[in-house]
């Protein structure tokens, strides 16, 4: 009966995957590759990447990040600038707190991480999304 007992434990402990953070995952530089907002209705026509103005999205690894201010590419992007957003912390649940060291804003959005980032706007319901990418 002990057997059973140990054995059973020993199954828990190694059947149990260690929670894997994000934090290191997300931190880094990511390029802006497409966005999808509606204004009321359904998700608009994807907005892709231009080119010859790539949008940089950098995560730092002491909590602040850095996007590239251009003129209204995605409304994530837009959102974070007029709000002066300058710090950013991960959430359970894939989400992600964007907030400013200097008032207390903050934006909540969803997140996927794998070979893309995808941040999903919780406030637009429309599916609004913005998709970067490691490499422009």
């Amino acid at each position: 009966m002990r057997t059973i007992f140990y054995l059973l434990i020993l199954f828990v402990f190694l059947g149990c995957k260690k929670d894997q953070s994000t934090e290191g995952q997300v931190t880094g530089t990511w390029f802006f590759k497409e966005g999808i907002y509606g204004t009321g209705g359904p998700p608009t026509t994807p907005i892709k990447a231009d080119p010859a103005h790539p949008v940089k999205l950098l995560f730092r690894k002491d909590g602040s990040f850095f996007i590239d201010e251009l003129p209204r590419l995605t409304s994530f992007q837009v959102r974070l600038n007029e709000d002066h957003y300058d710090r950013y912390q991960l959430l359970p649940n894939n989400q992600i707190r964007f907030y400013s060291s200097t008032n207390k804003e903050e934006f909540i959005c969803d997140i996927e991480l794998g070979k893309e980032l995808k941040i999903h706007q919780l406030y637009c319901r429309e599916g609004c999304s913005d998709f970067f990418a490691r490499k422009y």
